[in-house]
């Protein structure tokens, strides 16, 4: 077999090497105790920063109901020790908080999930978010909450090749908590293949010199 054909297996072989699923739970005692402007976690060997202005990040461990009567009846499988990432009093409110969500390494947003939105409260929560990726602006997610959902509302944005997600309040009624980020990464080994076809073609490249 030559050289040429032994690369282009290797390669082939990379591709057909599938990326693998990972919920990152917010919703995770992970999370708890998380305060101030930046937070970091470990996840899977996937290094996840939050950081927030206009308030303080919150978890609130004692607002979990919406989480637990809604996700699971969803099949999302969230923890709900909480009700997820908040700012300042447990929820994004006010019209000026900003929630930012870092990927040390690019993933591929599968999906987002919030917590805490009900139509049937005061406020009339809603989740009215400029969603911003890589810079760039992605949606803006518009939905009210509803008496039946338990304050549990599937997003529906997806996006590949993402390092950053911005979520900026708008208006007095956003009021939402941050509970799943559902992502794609390649496989270790899939990384490793790719190395090796890409050695085995220089190598190719200089024999044929």
């Amino acid at each position: 077999m030559s050289v040429f054909v032994r690369v282009i297996a290797v390669l082939l072989t990379c591709l057909a090497i599938p990326a693998h699923a990972l919920l990152i739970d917010f919703t995770s005692s992970t999370w708890s105790g998380v305060s101030g402007s930046m937070a970091g976690r470990n996840i899977s060997g996937i290094a996840v920063t939050l950081s927030a202005s206009g308030g303080s990040l919150t978890f609130n461990a004692a607002d979990n109901a919406g989480c637990l009567g809604s996700a699971g009846a969803a099949g999302v499988p969230l923890a709900c020790a909480g009700d997820g990432i908040g700012i300042g009093d447990d929820e994004v409110t006010n019209g000026n908080e900003r929630l930012s969500v870092t990927f040390a390494n690019p993933v591929d947003v599968l999906e987002i999930y919030l917590l805490d939105l009900f139509n049937n409260q005061q406020e009339q929560e809603m989740a009215r978010i400029s969603v911003t990726m890589n810079g760039a602006p992605t949606a803006v997610f518009d939905r009210n909450g509803g008496t039946d959902s338990g304050g549990f509302i599937i997003t529906g944005i997806t996006r590949n090749n993402v390092t950053q997600i911005l979520f900026e309040a708008i208006g007095r009624q956003s009021d939402f908590s941050l509970a799943a980020i559902s992502i794609s990464v390649p496989e270790p080994g899939t990384l490793v293949l790719l190395g090796t076809g890409l050695l085995g073609l220089g190598l190719m490249r200089r024999k044929a010199r």
